[in-house]
């Protein structure tokens, strides 16, 4: 499991980072430390640089945190004037060096190109990130939202160690494309992209996996109410968060796929935790699946 920063530095509107947002971030990164978590993810245009920024002041304000944590970045987008992906090697060498500054370390321990960009010349961003592995000052590099084909083209220049793809019991198109193939129901989802990182060794990462709440909330969907039932009944039978029963939903599939958790709130990181003493059983994991889905599988 992984602490995603995107929620911390305030809102996405605000300009300044404050007390209560550095408060937070020490709070949060203090409660994923207490329960394991090894690794925090963050990009560079999170709130603006902000995200980094209360990061940066947990880890000076705690130096047992930077002991224990390793730190993962995004780099290629970029949100002002016109909203484009920028995977230049001249964007690259910016990025990076504002998320040090920011984070207040030397050297990140992996570097996620953030989205694919179609204008992107990859060999001499490969030359670029080369270089970042040569000195240091990056452990490894990854992806993000990449299929199988992007990221055979990827490797060609540079190793991969990490894809990090939207995957969870309501973003549940990865599982879809293998079982509806052949079918008329058919997924959009390149059905060869988990197989191939398997394949490759590549970690597989999950932004979003527990949909904001969508099956944990107090009120779900109307569309969401049959899955959240399900859900519930095998939490209150566990003992455990609802929260947990998603997330072991996503792990227990075969892809050793890490979640990465994005909530700000110390209580709700230690529900997520709980994830590890979750036990569902072959029919429990498909009844998520397909009530999940809204159909039976075929």
């Amino acid at each position: 499991m992984i602490y995603g920063a995107m929620g911390l530095g305030g809102s996405w509107e605000g300009t300044q980072l404050t007390e209560a947002n550095k408060t937070q971030a020490l709070a949060a990164l203090r409660a994923a430390k207490e329960v394991g978590i090894g690794t925090i993810d963050t990009a560079d245009i999170y709130k603006d640089g902000r995200a980094d920024a209360a990061i940066g002041a947990a880890l000076k304000a705690d130096k047992e945190l930077r002991s224990h944590f390793k730190i993962q970045t995004k780099f290629g987008i970029h949100l002002k004037g016109v909203p484009r992906y920028e995977q230049t090697s001249e964007h690259l060498k910016r990025s990076v060096a504002g998320s040090l500054e920011r984070l207040g370390v030397d050297h990140l321990d992996t570097l996620l190109i953030h989205r694919p960009d179609p204008l992107a010349d990859k060999q001499a961003v490969a030359k670029a990130l080369t270089q970042l592995l040569e000195q240091k000052i990056v452990g490894q590099i990854g992806v993000s939202n990449m299929h199988s084909a992007q990221l055979r083209a990827w490797s060609k220049y540079v190793p991969l160690a990490v894809n990090q793809l939207q995957l969870s019991l309501g973003h549940h198109a990865f599982v879809d494309a293998e079982v509806d193939f052949n079918t008329p129901s058919q997924a959009n989802f390149d059905p060869h992209t988990v197989e191939w990182c398997l394949e490759q060794n590549l970690k597989l990462q999950a932004w979003g996996p527990l949909d904001q709440g969508r099956f944990t909330k107090d009120h779900p969907q109307e569309g969401d109410q049959a899955t959240a039932r399900a859900v519930q009944k095998i939490a209150r039978a566990q003992n455990q968060p609802a929260e947990a029963v998603v997330l072991a939903w996503l792990e227990k599939h075969p892809g050793r796929i890490e979640p990465i958790i994005g909530t700000t709130k110390p209580e709700r990181i230690r529900a997520c935790a709980c994830s590890k003493q979750v036990r569902l059983d072959r029919s429990q994991w498909y009844e998520l699946y397909q009530q999940a889905r809204g159909r039976k599988i075929p």
